[in-house]
This record gives C-alpha cells, sequence and structure tokens, in this order.
C-alpha cells in the first residue's frame, strides 16, 4: 500500500469516528418534552349555554311527555339515558372551551334527540 492510500485510509477512518463519535459526545442529556394539552382553536363562549338551554328544554320535554302518558317508561329511560350521554359529552367538551365542531356535534346529537322524542310522543 502506498503512502498515499495509508494516509487517505487513516484520513477516512478518523473522519468516520469523528462524526459518529461527536454527536454522543455533545450531545445534551435527553429531557422529556412537555405538550400542554391542546385546546380548542375558535371556541363560542355562548354555544355552551345554548346547548345547556337546549339539554333543559329537552329534559322537560321528557318529562312532559311523560306526565300527559304520551311516553312509556322504556322510552322514557332510553330518551333520558341518551340525553344523559350528551349532556355528559358536552361537559366532557368544555373543559377547554367549545369548539365550533364539537358544538355542531353536540348540536347534531340534540337535534337528534329531539327527532327520536317526537317520534316517540305521536303515539
Amino acid at each position: 500500500m502506498t503512502k498515499f492510500a495509508k494516509t487517505l485510509t487513516a484520513l477516512a477512518a478518523m473522519a468516520t469516528l469523528t462524526v459518529f463519535a461527536a454527536p454522543m459526545a455533545d450531545a445534551a442529556p435527553m429531557k422529556p418534552v412537555f405538550k400542554p394539552a391542546p385546546v380548542a382553536m375558535h371556541t363560542d363562549p355562548g354555544a355552551a349555554r345554548k346547548i345547556d338551554a337546549r339539554i333543559a328544554g329537552l329534559r322537560s320535554d321528557i318529562r312532559t311527555g311523560q306526565r300527559m302518558h304520551k311516553l312509556n317508561a322504556r322510552e322514557v329511560t332510553s330518551l333520558t339515558n341518551k340525553l344523559d350521554a350528551i349532556a355528559g359529552q358536552k361537559r366532557a367538551d368544555d373543559r377547554h372551551g367549545l369548539s365550533g365542531r364539537e358544538a355542531a356535534s353536540l348540536n347534531a346529537s340534540l337535534d337528534n334527540l329531539s327527532s327520536q322524542l317526537r317520534m316517540a310522543s305521536r303515539h
């Protein structure tokens, strides 16, 4: 092996050691990354109140249907359980403020429940 080849091989070996060893020696110890909880970007403060009012109105309508004997016990239980699930989802979503998407989803669920209530109370 010529002197040039030996020198080139030695330089390549040193470069390899430098490239792979340097980052390890200079690297700071890894720290856990703190990521704050996501916050709803576009919150509507009035949406929560409107949804609460709709929930209260539907709850009242269910009680009225029961009192007027337009809903049987099974229907009352089913509708009340669905309403309670929607109210629970609203509480969970509202912890950081309702986003427009969350409010729309809750309103769609309330629309669906309102339709079910109307259908059940027709008999």
